[in-house]
This record gives structure tokens, C-alpha cells and sequence, in this order.
């Protein structure tokens, strides 16, 4: 083994795997669901929806959750980064005519993807590694996720500003993630 390749080992045991971080945002910049799809389980998910997304998602506490390997992910950091990029998205969305909007906003080596769902003003944001997905796996996630939102957007019961702590949601999120980016 070069030492090239031992350096590389190592920072795979310190560092997640990969940034993989889905935040829909609805009117007034209301977040509506948020799931770190490269560390989160399903157990994870239902603890976040049962408290309002405070304690495991770290939004609330600051705190930071356990990646699949160990290693601590920043999740502040995270929703911090895609909470500024809401700005970029608003200016991008009236340049492009397209719903996805591809990468709108970039700090370090994250960069954030946006997706605009027409006529309700719901923005989907992916913060993921730079250069690790293609605009087409991208382009594909969003476009799975917006089939899982029609019914939901489209029940009269559905609140534009009300958090969406569906389960069968999350793990429709989850599968489409799995299916495009083989998390």
C-alpha cells in the first residue's frame, strides 16, 4: 500500500462517508422535513419526528450525529449552510425556467443542489460533496422526491407550513436516495 492510499484509508476512518443532507422548505422559509439520508435510520428519523426535529437531527441542540462509520457529522453546520443558500435559490429561481435549478450555492466542498416544486412555492435543497454526484443523479433524486409529494401536497388536509412526519414518506426518501445515490 503507497502511502497515498494509507492517507486515503485514514481519512475514510475519520470522515463520514459522504454529505447527503434533503431539506424541503415551504412558504416563509418553513422547514417541512429534513433527513440526513447518508446516516440516518429509520429509528433516528421517528425520534426526530415525535420531538419536532430538535434533538437528532442536532437544528435545535447544535449537536452533532453519529455518521454509519463513527465519525461525528456537523448537522448545525449542515442546516446552517442550506438555510444560506435560500437566498441564492429565490435569485436562481427566476433565472431558470426549469424546476431544478442545479447547484445554486457552494462552501468548502459542499455544494447545494435546489429544486423548486411549481405554483406552491416548496423549495427542495440537497447539500452533498462536491463531485461525488452527477447533476443527472441529482435531477433524478429530486424528481423521485416530488412523486412522493403529490399525494401529500395534494390532501386537502396538508398544511403549506406544517412539518411533514410521515413515515412512510421518509422511507419512500430513503429508498429513492438508496435507488439513485446507493446509500
Amino acid at each position: 500500500m503507497t502511502s497515498q492510499q494509507a492517507s486515503a484509508a485514514a481519512g475514510l476512518a475519520t470522515h463520514p462517508r459522504s454529505v447527503l443532507q434533503f431539506v424541503l422548505v415551504g412558504k416563509n422559509d418553513t422547514p417541512l422535513f429534513d433527513a440526513d439520508l447518508a446516516s440516518m435510520s429509520p429509528a433516528d428519523y421517528l425520534r426526530q419526528a415525535g420531538d419536532g426535529g430538535a434533538s437528532s437531527s442536532g437544528a435545535g441542540d447544535g449537536a452533532a450525529s453519529q455518521g454509519q462509520n463513527g465519525a461525528q457529522r456537523p448537522q448545525y453546520l449542515y442546516h446552517f449552510i442550506l438555510h444560506a443558500a435560500l437566498d441564492a435559490v429565490d435569485d436562481a429561481e427566476w433565472t431558470q425556467k426549469n424546476a431544478y435549478l442545479g447547484t445554486v450555492d457552494r462552501f468548502n466542498n459542499l455544494n447545494v443542489a435546489a429544486y423548486i416544486l411549481p405554483g406552491n412555492r416548496m423549495r427542495l435543497l440537497l447539500l452533498h460533496d462536491g463531485g461525488k454526484f452527477s447533476d443527472e443523479l441529482i435531477k433524478m433524486f429530486f424528481r423521485g422526491v416530488h412523486q412522493l409529494l403529490v399525494p401529500i401536497v395534494c390532501n386537502p388536509f396538508f398544511l403549506g407550513s406544517a412539518r411533514i412526519t410521515d413515515v412512510e414518506f421518509y422511507e419512500g426518501v430513503r429508498t429513492v436516495a438508496k435507488a439513485v445515490f446507493g446509500v
